[in-house]
């Protein structure tokens, strides 16, 4: 069985223009991501389901309408929020958002990597890893490999650092898997 990996930093959200969402399956018994690569047979892997969203800058009726489409779909395993959760960072926006997701009944994990703007009160990302976990880190769901990587200061690449940490995640990864 091949391993899918899905890497995501701040240059998945680059891309992005607004607020948006996007869900995946990947093991799904339609076409999906895990079709697409070679050794893949996603009709015996379980289906993950998640949604993806990012650039809301804080509450707003169009945030609050999307992770109600989110909490209502009972077939999402988590969420990844690609950056700018908050207009300015901070203890006080964090508290807020978490307060949000409370609210609005969120019950699966959310994986967040931080957004120039959830950086702007708190550049050491002291509050933001405190809410959200360390980064970089990986967390294992079913056969994906879920890889969170930190690009908020808007430079081109990673560090040094974050390439021999994604490199060594990436070998125990791979040592972890079944034979294919």
């Amino acid at each position: 069985m091949r391993r899918v990996y899905l890497i995501t930093g701040i240059i998945i959200a680059s891309g992005l223009t607004g607020l948006g969402l996007w869900y995946r399956h990947v093991g799904a018994p339609t076409q999906t991501l895990a079709d697409l690569l070679p050794g893949v047979d996603s009709t015996v892997q379980p289906t993950v389901t998640f949604a993806v969203i990012g650039d809301n800058e804080g509450d707003n009726p169009t945030y609050r309408n999307l992770v109600s489409q989110i909490v209502e779909n009972p077939e999402v395993d988590f969420i990844l929020h690609v950056g700018d959760l908050m207009a300015n960072g901070g203890a006080e926006e964090i508290s807020g958002a978490q307060e949000l997701h409370d609210e609005l009944g969120v019950n699966v994990p959310v994986y967040a990597v931080p957004g120039n703007h959830d950086i702007k009160l708190d550049a050491s990302r002291t509050e933001f890893q405190r809410a959200f976990g360390q980064l970089p880190r990986s967390v294992d769901i079913h056969h994906v490999h879920l890889i969170l990587l930190d690009n908020a200061d808007r430079k081109v690449g990673f560090t040094d650092d974050t390439l021999s940490w994604l490199e060594a995640d990436l070998a125990a990864w791979d040592a972890r898997k079944p034979d294919d």
